[in-house]
């Protein structure tokens, strides 16, 4: 169900209806003639919300959901809405960003606007229209109409009654489904078309009379085209009169408007003024500047015209998009001594009086292309017209992962870790009563039975079990030793891995080479050239990978980031920087297709600079390939883009200096070791699209060079995901809206016995497909040569399996149809799924399933998962970590990823960082698990957070917080998303702020015992000895109880008064008692968690 093309359309019927006319409506011939509905109707479903308004909850809950918002958990995507206490969060079409609203009682507080990323607010409005986003709004009066008529229509074109219900209960239900606007005319007989939304005094401006007339042929066919699928589906459709407004009636309806009709023809009618206008676009200029044989003569090119134009009486604007773009455009034009002016941003109000001024100048503004009116003595030329299409990347946030705990995802019967006791099953939470007080638990089961009560508010210790492997992990028994001694085992293990890892660090740290050149003016024309604006991480490693090359040490970099997230453009940087300092550079891939992929990459950024890209591999003939190393050998090749041919031994080159490898662990051993030769002479530059965990880049900081590129491209769009029963119909309609818009299907049959006969099947579904085949049992050739046919379009349709490789970057691939998606882990779904939608165009996966009778309880769910969240969206937590974990198999070895699955994902990660801050002669402090016992009521109740999961989520993070900073932002993010907090969770967040105290003071226990604070201190404390006798003998409120315990008379107090003295006496131990020595170091952390004082 197109959710946002719909909420669009309905967005400017909106907006019509209220009288907010845009300057400019552009429009298909289909939206100008489809019938919509009535206006009342538009302006009756929208709500308005003002601050200080009175609504009731509940009213503004129905009007959302007759609007055809959809109730999520959290609000992501347009038509979502969510209630969570006093907060109401909705994702409405006619705003960029959801809204937030919240209320006191029934009184609109705020409404604000924020980031589904993060989930966190952001500007504040003073109101709101909230618009529809169902196509089709119903009061109960047309929908029972409307279903009397539907259930006519059924009867009349006999429709099987099993279909004929199922639609009769969704429109009953106001359940969403593919197509339901097709039937509006049954519940609105009296529809309107979208000019009878337009003012009189609109303008419409028409192609000619043939080019329209053309246009409604078009149309006819394709609707009844539509038709008849539907018909051979068994599907009811109203006639094309009752959904659109015909050619006759449209003419007519034109009658109450001005026209304009642009054609290429001055044709004369008397009753029409004639007016020619002489518009160049600027595709010259773009050409003759790829077309130069140099970048310096390119740049002559574009000097040459602007000096034209100037000396013609012309005036010429430069639109640049950004102002660093701007200076950058200002930087390579200065050696041509070109007099330009900078006229800053925004176009000058000059340009609505037609009075221009003769010469060049250059503004910062937004424009998709430029023209050239020269009859009136205007040029205008943009960005892209010098430097090629460039897409602008979006300013976002990076998320807070506050969402992506794999605690929201935790159900009972899961397994999970605890630090010390090991792995067990979540077996749900429960009411537990612990010194009078009774609070909220985690139960864990461990083997043979035993259970273990964790208190929610010490969820720091507890780790939802993830690993790589598809079995269930072995459990723990309660109170064993068998937990430590695989702890122990591991750690060893770790720490003999990162020992290598460390040395050879530490060997290339002693290697030297001259650094390279500075970067030059041919570099900065290069990096202009590049298509898209840099992601901010796409940047940073660029930066970090300059960096590399400005050193004298040898680079050995890895840049780990999905296909189509820019890792290429990274390499071409460096490839580039090489080749113009006099360096060879070798590209490294582990098949022929993406050697074939890379080649036509590099050999196109190159085109207008003098380097000699070649290729070596199969595809290419002996003779070709002898010429090829012969270049090499001789200098004549800059870069040389290979299989593992380039490994053989008979291969030398004249000057090699950087090595570009794709994909390393998908070599084999013998190669690796061949790649590892390599690696101590030369500069070494390593693409990987696993993704790697950030804390694993965190921990192996200082031992491997990372960098990470998370952010997705400025116009990637996450996939529209649907789940489907199996039928000839859907195939055939999903496959022919892909071939219409010129783009390529993965049609997936995961077996080999019958592939062949799919294949046949699917080409009688669709005759005019060009269907080719592939599977992992074909001979290595034949499987290269059809995966390179289609990656070039000569197929449209690749009817495959599960193991074609998932590196390829296929643009045109925008639809995938996966059969039987029951059968496959939720991880596989996402990388297979993930094949599609690299583009800026829409992506679709159709997910078919058998009868939900013939699939598991487990499959169902996991289809659910994957059809409600996108992949760019807060979706496949789970699949991210288990693709993450795979990633750190490859960096850490084979071993290390079964060294996961014994104590799962995070326990690893801590253990490694261990290991590291041990083997760098760090000291690792035993950690302190602060329990405080004051007796007083301090917790996260389920009437303030309902969702178990993120109240867990939320306990856990608390107390996992390293600083008071870090609680405070995590309160601010609670208050945000559920309101004003009641007082026990004030008094929990208080609790909280005590903990993180004692940990840096190293108490391990506080207890109230009705009179005193009792203090334990654990191992390491840097409480002084001597100041801490001299203080018992200054004050009688304080006694030593043991050498390590401390009591603190404070009498009878209330639960609040409790707290705030068990503060003070921790601040006034920070202050006055620590050792001279830790003073410094304690003042210094207090400085960077930016706490209270």
């Amino acid at each position: 169900y197109e959710t946002e093309l719909w909420a669009a359309r309905l967005n400017v019927l909106l907006r019509l209806a209220e009288g907010r006319i845009p300057s400019v409506l552009t429009l298909a011939l289909e939206g100008l003639t489809r019938k919509v509905l009535p206006r009342e109707v538009i302006r009756r479903s929208a709500l308005f919300l003002t601050v200080g308004q009175e609504m009731e909850r509940e009213a503004m809950v129905q009007g959302l959901v007759h609007a055809g918002y959809s109730r999520a958990p959290l609000v992501e995507d347009f038509g979502d809405f969510s209630v969570r206490g006093f907060i109401v969060d909705m994702y409405a079409p006619q705003y960029r960003l959801p809204l937030r609203i919240e209320q006191v009682g029934d009184r609109i507080e705020s409404i604000r606007f924020f980031d589904p990323s993060t989930q966190r607010s952001g500007a504040h409005i003073s109101e709101a229209i909230i618009g529809p986003v169902h196509s089709v709004i119903l009061e109960d009066g047309e929908r029972q109409e409307g279903i009397k008529r539907l259930i006519a229509l059924c009867e009349e074109k006999g429709v099987e009654r099993k279909l004929r219900q199922r639609l009769v209960d969704e429109f009953e239900h106001g359940i969403k489904f593919p197509g339901a606007d097709n039937f509006i005319s049954l519940f609105y007989p009296r529809l309107e078309s979208i000019l009878d939304y337009l003012p009189p005094s609109a303008v419409i401006i028409l192609p000619d009379a043939a080019t329209l007339e053309k246009a409604f042929e078009e149309l006819g066919e394709d609707v009844f085209r539509g038709r008849q699928s539907a018909a051979e589906s068994g599907y009811p459709v109203p006639p094309p009169e009752d959904l659109y407004v015909n050619a006759s009636a449209f003419k007519q309806s034109l009658k109450s408007f001005r026209t304009v009709v642009a054609g290429e023809l001055e044709v004369i009618e008397p009753s029409r003024t004639s007016v020619r206008l002489s518009c160049v676009s600027n595709t010259d200029v773009r050409r003759d500047i790829e077309q130069a044989t140099s970048h310096d003569a390119g740049m002559k090119n574009l000097v040459h015209k602007l000096r034209r134009w100037r000396d013609d009486g012309l005036e010429a604007l430069i639109v640049s998009n950004t102002q660093g773009q701007a200076n950058r455009l200002l930087h390579l034009l200065q050696p041509y001594k070109l007099r330009m002016d900078f006229v800053g941003e925004g176009f000058d109000s000059r340009l609505l009086d037609w009075d221009f001024v003769p010469g060049i100048r250059l503004l910062v503004g937004g424009l998709s292309s430029g023209f050239r009116l020269e009859d009136i003595g205007l040029v205008i030329l943009t960005e892209e017209e010098i430097f090629g299409k460039r897409v602008r990347a979006p300013k976002t946030k990076r998320s807070s992962g506050a969402f992506l705990s794999s605690f929201t995802e935790l159900s009972e019967g899961d397994a999970v870790v605890h630090e010390d006791y090991g792995i067990g099953i979540f077996r749900g939470l429960a009411q537990k009563e612990f010194e009078g007080q009774v609070g909220e638990v985690m139960v864990i089961e461990y083997a043979g039975g035993d259970l273990l009560y964790q208190p929610l508010h010490r969820l720091h210790v507890i780790q939802k079990y993830v690993a790589a492997s598809e079995g269930p992990p072995m459990i723990d028994k309660l109170g064993g030793k068998g937990w430590e001694k695989t702890k122990a085992r591991i750690k060893t293990s770790i720490k003999e891995m990162a020992a290598e890892l460390l040395d050879i660090f530490a060997k290339r740290q002693i290697a030297h080479r001259k650094p390279y050149s500075p970067c030059f003016d041919d570099y900065a024309a290069f990096e202009a050239s590049f298509e898209f604006e840099e992601t901010p991480d796409q940047a940073k490693a660029i930066q970090d990978v300059m960096e590399s090359m400005d050193s004298d040490v040898p680079m050995d970099r890895l840049v780990c980031g999905d296909v189509g997230y820019g890792k290429t453009e990274v390499a071409l940087r460096a490839a580039f920087r090489a080749i113009m300092d006099g360096m060879q550079v070798a590209v490294l891939v582990p098949t022929t297709v993406l050697a074939q992929q890379h080649y036509e990459t590099f050999k196109r950024r190159f085109s207008n600079y003098p380097v000699h890209v070649e290729m070596l591999s199969r595809f290419r003939a002996p003779k070709d390939q002898k010429i090829v190393l012969e270049g090499l050998k001789s200098g004549k090749v800059d870069l040389v883009v290979a299989t593992h041919k380039l490994l053989q031994e008979h291969v030398t080159f004249k000057n090699l200096g950087l090595l570009v490898i794709d994909e390393e662990h998908r070599f084999g051993v013998a190669h690796k070791e061949k790649i590892k030769k390599y690696k101590s002479q030369i500069d070494v530059l390593t693409l990987t699209a696993t993704p790697i965990p950030r804390t694993l880049n965190l921990s192996l900081s200082g031992i491997r060079d990372l960098s990470v590129i998370e952010t997705p491209p400025a116009d990637r769009k996450s996939i529209r995901t649907y789940v489907v029963r199996q039928s000839d119909e859907v195939i055939k309609e999903a496959i022919e809206r892909e071939l219409q818009r010129g783009g390529q299907v993965f049609f997936l049959h995961n077996r080999v016995q019958s592939i062949y006969r799919r294949a046949s099947a699917i080409k009688a579904i669709v005759p005019h497909a060009a269907v080719v085949v592939a599977h992992g049992q074909m001979p290595n050739k034949e499987l290269e040569r059809v995966m390179v046919d289609f990656v070039k379009g000569k197929y449209n349709v690749l009817v495959c399996t599960s193991i074609i490789e998932s590196g390829l970057d296929i643009p045109k691939a925008n639809t995938i149809i996966i059969e039987r998606a029951d059968t496959f882990g939720l991880a596989d779904l996402y990388q297979i799924r993930g094949r599609v939608g690299r583009s800026n165009a829409r992506a679709y996966a159709y997910l078919l399933t058998p009868p939900e009778s013939a699939m598991t309880a487990d499959a169902i769910k996991r289809l659910a998962v994957i059809q409600d969240h996108s992949s760019l969206g807060q979706g496949f937590r789970i699949a991210m970590r288990d693709m993450e974990i795979r990633g750190a198999g490859n960096i850490l070895g084979t071993s290390q990823s079964g060294h996961v699955s014994q104590v799962g994902y995070e326990m690893y990660l801590e253990l490694l960082e261990e290991a590291v801050h041990e083997l760098k002669g760090e000291p690792v402090a035993p950690r302190i698990d602060a329990e405080i016992h004051l007796r007083v009521t301090a917790q996260i109740p389920a009437s303030y957070i309902p969702d178990p999961r993120q109240r867990m989520n939320f306990y856990r993070r608390l107390s996992k917080a390293r600083g008071i900073q870090e609680i405070d932002e995590i309160e601010e993010e609670m208050v945000d998303l559920y309101g004003k907090e009641p007082p026990e969770v004030v008094q929990f967040i208080k609790i909280m702020h005590i903990r993180t105290l004692m940990c840096e003071l190293r108490i391990s226990r506080v207890d109230y015992n009705g009179r005193d604070l009792v203090l334990s201190f654990g191992e390491g404390t840097p409480i002084d000895p001597l100041r801490l006798v001299q203080w018992v003998q200054r004050d009688r409120n304080v006694r030593l109880l043991n050498e390590d315990k401390l009591a603190y008379r404070i009498g009878a107090a209330p639960d609040d008064a409790r707290i705030e003295k068990c503060w003070d006496l921790l601040q006034l131990i920070r202050s006055t008692l620590l050792t001279p020595c830790s003073e410094g170091a304690e003042a210094g952390a207090r400085k960077a968690a930016g706490g209270k004082n």
